[in-house]
């Protein structure tokens, strides 16, 4: 499938294989992919001048309205990376190619792979600093 061809939005339901059992959601890991494609867009295009200044702010507009979707109980996307089926990583690698703008080929399984992986670290490393800040402070005698 053409990634140009993907015209609902990327579900629970459009994603998972008809007949699994159960379904996995993946709405979190959906989110997060969107939240990475739009601050790779951002970085790429701030560099394109050779340099990142204050007036590359301008394309952190897509990020900023990215971050709220993508980290609402945000939970443990490595839990739905190990259960995904190969129907379930295609549909997203063709979403995330279509959001940065590359075309899906052979050679763009290294970079899904890559952004699925920073996926899934974000929302453990956010969801780890989550809970270091709820635990009871340790007291010092």
């Amino acid at each position: 499938m053409n990634p140009t061809e993907i015209t609902e939005p990327l579900t629970p339901d459009t994603v998972n294989t008809p007949g699994a059992s159960p379904p996995i959601n993946l709405d979190d890991l959906r989110e997060l992919l969107l939240l990475v494609a739009a601050l790779c867009n951002a970085l790429t295009k701030a560099k394109e001048d050779g340099r990142i200044t204050v007036s590359d702010l301008k394309y952190m507009l897509p990020v900023i309205k990215r971050l709220k979707p993508a980290l609402d109980d945000i939970g443990d996307a490595w839990d739905a990376l190990r259960d995904m089926s190969a129907d379930q990583a295609n549909r997203l690698s063709e979403l995330f190619c279509l959001e940065v703008g590359v075309p899906v080929t052979g050679s763009t399984t290294v970079l899904m792979a890559s952004a699925l992986r920073v996926s899934a670290d974000l929302s453990t490393i956010i969801r780890q600093i989550g809970e270091l800040k709820s635990a009871p402070m340790a007291t010092t005698l």
